[in-house]
């Protein structure tokens, strides 16, 4: 169970419940209420060449008829504006070495995926490189939509006087992420939460690693705000540097971590957890200045 915190900022307790590892076998399909993007886009597939001018049209017509964009492998889409608002069904399948990078030639401040209501699945991608100014989610806002990043990796994305460097799940929204990496984004600004991610609705972080994330706020890693449930399964949560509270992860709302490594991440306090959080199974240590606010069983 959860066990509830003092309300706040200062909300902090962790609890360790019993189990064994590798006990439940649990699927991709078993962990989130999402659905399948991909599954339901029916017959149309879209052959996208490796053109930034041919993957908005290709967004355009997918927001009208559900489909799976196809898109150019060790091919770099290079972003003067963020990509078409996602209102349909669709998927984007990637790989190898496909990219969605943005770039400054022409502006700095945009985001580069922009899911709103709508049901998105990206397999196989890199999104990079972006930099947002007074909003959340630079490389990835999910609002009221589904989104699962299958083998996705966030890195390089910035956001300033925002929240959730690399991705932002708004509230009433679903993301998996599963078998992904978030790595090197940062969020700037006294109260900008989750350097990685940033989690105001239901996420499920499945088989994935967060390392190496900043904020000049709470939660590096990840952040739930209050109203926010998170689960992380079987993933790593590493390296990760907080000026505030939570290195690692910070919780204001619901979070459990099963079968979970949170090492070497640091925060002014919590520098692995900061918040009342379930875990099983789960490893947390060398973190500084300290592993959980306050410390309990599982915390180093």
């Amino acid at each position: 169970m959860l066990v509830a915190g003092n309300g706040g900022s200062h909300m902090s307790s962790f609890t360790r419940t019993a189990g064994v590892i590798g006990a439940t076998v649990l699927t991709t399909a078993a962990l989130t209420t999402a659905p399948s993007a991909e599954a339901a886009t029916g017959s149309r597939v879209i052959a996208v060449p490796c053109s930034t001018a041919a993957l908005i049209t290709a967004i355009g017509v997918a927001n009208v008829t559900p489909s799976t964009l196809h898109l150019a492998p060790s091919c770099t889409y290079v972003l003067t504006g963020g990509l078409p608002t996602i209102s349909g069904t669709m998927a984007f399948v990637g790989g190898p070495s496909t990219r969605l990078r943005a770039t400054n030639i022409i502006s700095n401040n945009f985001r580069i995926l922009s899911v709103i209501g709508g049901h998105l699945r990206v397999r196989g991608i890199f999104i990079e490189n972006a930099s947002l100014i007074n909003a959340g989610g630079a490389a990835v806002l999910n609002l009221n939509g589904t989104l699962v990043l299958d083998h996705v990796t966030l890195t390089g994305n910035t956001v300033t006087n925002g929240a959730g460097g690399g991705l932002q799940n708004a509230a009433g929204s679903t993301t998996l992420v599963t078998r992904s990496t978030i790595v090197g984004n940062t969020s700037v600004g006294a109260t900008d939460n989750g350097g990685g991610i940033l989690n105001e609705g239901t996420l499920t972080l499945f088989q994935s690693r967060v390392s190496a994330n900043t904020t000049s706020a709470g939660g590096a890693g990840l952040a739930t705000s209050a109203g926010g449930t998170s689960r992380v399964i079987q993933s790593t949560i590493d390296h990760n540097a907080a000026t505030g509270n939570g290195g690692g992860v910070f919780n204001a709302g619901s979070t459990s971590i099963e079968r979970t490594r949170i090492v070497r991440n640091s925060a002014a306090s919590g520098g692995g957890v900061f918040g009342s959080v379930t875990a099983r199974g789960s490893i947390v240590r060398r973190n500084v200045p300290d592993n959980c606010v306050p410390a309990g069983p599982g915390c180093g």
